[in-house]
């Protein structure tokens, strides 16, 4: 193959098809449409592993998950929607943590993750952290969500880094049962409504995400690790008076 303009004869890995394609839309020599398949339908339940290696489109997609309650939970989904498709819900995006020197002795032993509820009209992305919440009465209640033309993303884990200037904050998501392969971990514990401490022999599930938290060995003391903060609470921006900087909510979601 070639880059930039030049045409290019390519074999696809997958059916075996020579694509010729001027605008070099091969993507690891599988063709256009292996790559990006077009499904009639599919169904995905919340917390069930997700395998799909190419990307592809669902013409219908239906989305089940139960609410125990009305705490925050985690949301990891492999596909883009917009987030007024969640009806009764709360959408939450990452926005930043907060340390806490709690007795003032100059070494953090408290830290809050801060979220930022969606903006009407925006579009989850495919493979990102978020936190959902019911809004509705729920008690063991299951919700069902139907989208359309549903573009569908790989199972694919990248790192979201959320550091201040001295600790770096590191997220990543699940598609399977595994446990994560670092020793130290954080993870939403939905019935507690708070992020807590974990260790590589417990799994996070799949369609979650966990954070890792490392000091950037920082003069100030760092809540990192067993020594420091064994859960973190979770504070929504612009409640409780929190008031906080300057946030683009638009870097959380499809353009």
């Amino acid at each position: 193959t070639s880059n930039g303009n030049q045409t290019h004869d390519a074999l696809c890995a997958v059916c075996g098809y020579t694509e010729h394609d001027e605008a070099c839309d091969m993507v690891g020599d599988v063709c256009s449409k292996c790559l990006y398949e077009l499904l009639s339908s599919l169904q995905l339940a919340d917390g069930a592993v997700y395998t799909r290696t190419t990307c592809a489109t669902a013409e219908e997609l239906t989305y089940t998950r139960t609410f125990a309650d009305n705490d925050f939970n985690c949301l990891y989904v492999p596909f883009e929607v917009p987030v007024s498709g969640f009806t009764d819900c709360s959408i939450y995006a990452i926005n930043m943590f907060q340390q806490h020197d709690m007795d003032n002795d100059g070494v953090v032993d408290g830290v809050s993750l801060e979220v930022i509820k969606a903006p009407a009209g925006a579009t989850i992305m495919a493979n990102h952290p978020y936190l959902i919440r019911y809004d509705g009465k729920a008690s063991g209640v299951q919700q069902t969500y139907k989208f359309d033309n549903v573009p569908l993303a790989a199972a694919s884990t990248p790192e979201y880094r959320c550091s201040s200037m001295n600790t770096d904050y590191v997220f990543r998501g699940s598609y399977t049962d595994d446990a994560p392969s670092v020793a130290e971990y954080y993870t939403l514990v939905e019935e507690m409504d708070k992020v807590v401490l974990g260790t590589s022999t417990n799994g996070v599930g799949a369609q979650r995400w966990y954070m890792t938290m490392t000091s950037r060995d920082s003069q100030f003391g760092s809540a990192s690790g067993t020594s420091g903060a064994k859960f973190i609470s979770i504070i929504i921006a612009g409640e409780d008076n929190n008031v906080t900087g300057i946030v683009n909510t638009n870097d959380n979601y499809k353009d």
